[in-house]
């Protein structure tokens, strides 16, 4: 039981993003133990929203034959998912007040989305908000745990924020179609594959370009102009073959790249 509860939390991702966090944090000077605790905390409502998601899907899951879910094939209950995904919801809001009243309400705003996106949006066109709300925020929460707290600058915020609309875009190219067989139909459905792409790339060219403006040294500059070429690249690849598997990469590659730019422009602000 305790393997397919691991494997309902989508690890990976919940992993990604309090890493993010906490790289974001150290850049920007935020001492190690406040670090640590908004990394538990972090983590804690990552894990609420990846349980909840396998939750919510399952009766999905299991009319569309997914035997790569453990709720569907039996390995896990339910019930326990839910117990997991609430029990871990209420540690990490409850958490959240020892770094302060903005910190809680900020990281509740993050998690909220998470769960908004499980529940409805997922299925409507507004599926990408969550993720640019949820993301968007990300770098203001280890500075909102400090004392005063601070929100992060603009620039980082909308690099983090495309990073976010990008990543849901690029992660949906895989199971596009099976999603629309389930009733699935958010923003990238909508798009298409060649759609979701083009403005993945887009999305993140304007992330480092908002970058780029709000701290324009090299190391600034060499990120907007790495990021630039490889959504070229991306574009072009996109317009050409939407079914190429080289174009989920191409994205996850600019992503990752915006995102060691927006730790590094944090740690020379």
């Amino acid at each position: 039981m305790l393997t397919g509860l691991l494997r309902t939390a989508h690890l990976g991702p919940c992993l990604v993003i309090t890493a993010l966090t906490v790289l974001v944090g150290i850049a920007a000077g935020v001492d190690v133990a406040t670090l640590a605790g908004v990394g538990i905390v972090v983590m804690l409502g990552q894990l609420s929203i990846g349980w909840s998601n396998d939750v919510i899907d399952a009766e999905r899951d299991r009319a569309a034959g997914r035997t790569d879910k453990p709720i569907a094939r039996g390995e896990v209950s339910a019930r326990g998912v839910w117990t997991a995904a609430l029990t871990s919801l209420a540690a990490s809001l409850l958490l959240s007040l020892v770094f302060g009243w903005w910190f809680a309400i900020v990281h509740g705003i993050t998690v909220a989305a998470g769960w908004a996106y499980n529940v409805r949006l997922k299925r409507t066109w507004a599926s990408g908000l969550a993720f640019i709300v949820s993301f968007g925020l990300l770098p203001s929460l280890a500075t909102l745990a400090t004392s005063p707290p601070r929100f992060a600058p603009l620039g980082e915020t909308i690099a983090a924020a495309s990073i976010g609309l990008s990543v849901h875009l690029a992660n949906t190219l895989p199971d596009l179609e099976d999603d629309v067989k389930v009733g699935v139909k958010g923003l990238p459905h909508l798009l298409g594959r060649r759609g979701s792409a083009i403005l993945s790339f887009a999305a993140l060219i304007a992330g480092a370009v908002a970058l780029a403006i709000h701290q324009g040294s090299a190391l600034a500059l060499a990120g907007l102009g790495l990021v630039t070429v490889l959504g070229v690249v991306g574009l072009v690849l996109a317009l050409r073959r939407s079914r190429s598997r080289a174009v989920f990469w191409l994205v996850v590659l600019a992503a990752l790249l915006l995102a060691v730019q927006l730790i590094v422009v944090a740690a020379i602000a």
